[in-house]
């Protein structure tokens, strides 16, 4: 069975409603009907072009994913509405769990994806205790809401198998440089939202910090001729070393 310990239950309650508030007024809380059909939506939706990236991510990573030995246990760290899960619980012999604090978009995920192979558990990920580990961990469009990288990426680590991985998709890093510029974007952005409070819960993390978990930059379409663009979202793979390698 999977536990989770939370470091502070009333903190987790309090970002999960700021952040359920603030996905409605982002008009990003969707439909049964919509989130069944993710990542394809409508391209007459105000977030059409997002889902065009995050539909090309999905299924880079699903392809990578399975030409992975069966079974494969995989872990979503931020899951939300659960359609990444879902859709990943289709790869022959895999184990999904999706976990998250966001509970309202947690039930839409449980009535609409879980079944014997795709489970959501509603828990904070700042401090987790498992019983379980798992080949595959992915963060998509969820490690900026951790404060601390190294933290999140260890505690990550203590649950992957040897040879296992985790995968950050569809978030923004930065150059050192480019964070106060970052920072107070993410700060006028929310304060024109009326959700000032939200701009404490979003991260800027930098490629300096990755260094010591010897991150693999995977391709993908932000790559040109071998050269990464920094404007675009990168694939970031770490993976757990066998012991004695």
């Amino acid at each position: 069975m999977l536990t989770a310990i939370l470091n502070d239950p009333n903190a987790s309650r309090s970002f999960g409603n700021l952040y359920s508030k603030t996905r409605q007024l982002e008009n990003r809380m969707y439909s049964d009907i919509e989130v069944k059909e993710l990542p394809d939506i409508s391209p007459d939706h105000p977030h059409a072009a997002e889902w065009f990236t995050r539909k090309k991510s999905f299924q880079k990573l699903a392809q990578k994913l399975r030409q992975l030995p069966s079974p494969v246990n995989i872990l979503e760290i931020g899951c939300g509405n659960g359609w990444l899960s879902h859709r990943l619980s289709s790869i022959p012999a895999a184990n999904v769990t999706g976990i998250d604090v966001n509970t309202a978009e947690l039930e839409q995920a449980k009535r609409l994806f879980e079944n014997e192979h795709c489970r959501f558990i509603a828990c904070d990920a700042h401090k987790l205790s498992m019983s379980l580990t798992f080949d595959v961990i992915i963060f998509a469009a969820s490690i900026q809401y951790f404060s601390t990288l190294t933290e999140i990426l260890d505690a990550c680590l203590a649950i992957t198998n040897p040879g296992g991985t985790i995968h950050i998709i569809d978030s923004f890093f930065y150059r050192p440089e480019e964070v106060m510029a970052a920072k107070l974007r993410t700060i006028k952005y929310y304060h024109s939202l009326g959700m000032p409070a939200m701009a404490e819960h979003y991260f800027h993390h930098t490629y300096d910090e990755l260094k010591s978990y010897n991150p693999v930059f995977l391709p993908r379409d932000n790559f040109v001729s071998g050269i990464f663009n920094r404007s675009l979202f990168p694939w970031i793979m770490i993976k757990k070393a066998y012991k004695g390698s």
